[in-house]
């Protein structure tokens, strides 16, 4: 069954979580596998190819092999790639060890991600992070005011972006307001899911 999401209006802007990719594989060590993962060391396909419907004129989209497949194209829309909409590598062996993440699984992953990404120990900076993250809502301004424009990546990206704008930008001087986005012990967003922003 195929995701489809109506845009309300032209200004609202869709942000929108890529839809399934392989995270539990049973070929090898599920932990080392996720490191290459968040590394970006590896691009796994998408698990729900052509199945992530959208109606809008121009979908901005991660260029990583999981978003691309998800998306089922329409002869009608624009699609472009964006390097600034990839997910926000990072290394998960310092994040947390094998026996924190065996024990607390995704829960340990958000909250020293948090903490990683307060102390600028992401492997991308934060400054270089927010400018990326000015890109994006730049090029959706720019566009939404004649077209339709959803915006396809993931996870800790999309909660970025989703706090830079919901703080009006103070996030990049009070970097530690993302604790009121990423918690803990909630999941960021399903896949498929998202939010609607009038940029």
């Amino acid at each position: 069954m195929a995701f489809r999401l109506e845009q309300q209006t032209n200004f609202m802007v869709q942000f929108v979580k890529i839809l399934e990719y392989e995270l539990n594989p049973s070929s090898e060590d599920v932990f080392s596998y996720l490191c290459r993962l968040t590394k970006q060391a590896i691009d796994p396909p998408s698990k729900a190819t052509g199945k992530l419907e959208l109606s809008a004129d121009v979908v901005l989209h991660s260029p990583l092999r999981r978003a691309v497949e998800c998306l089922k194209k329409n002869s009608q829309a624009e699609y472009q790639p964006m390097g600034q909409l990839r997910e926000i590598p990072f290394d998960l062996e310092k994040v947390c060890s094998k026996e924190e993440w065996a024990r607390e699984g995704e829960v340990i992953v958000r909250r020293n991600f948090k903490k990683a990404f307060l102390e600028d120990r992401l492997l991308t900076s934060r400054e270089e992070l927010f400018r990326e993250v000015k890109e994006v809502i730049h090029v959706c301004r720019k566009l939404s005011k004649r077209h339709r424009v959803a915006v396809v990546s993931h996870s800790f990206r999309l909660k970025l972006i989703e706090a830079f704008l919901e703080t009006g930008g103070e996030l990049e001087k009070r970097p530690e307001l993302i604790n009121d986005y990423i918690l803990d012990h909630e999941k960021t967003y399903e896949f498929g899911g998202g939010f609607l922003y009038d940029v």
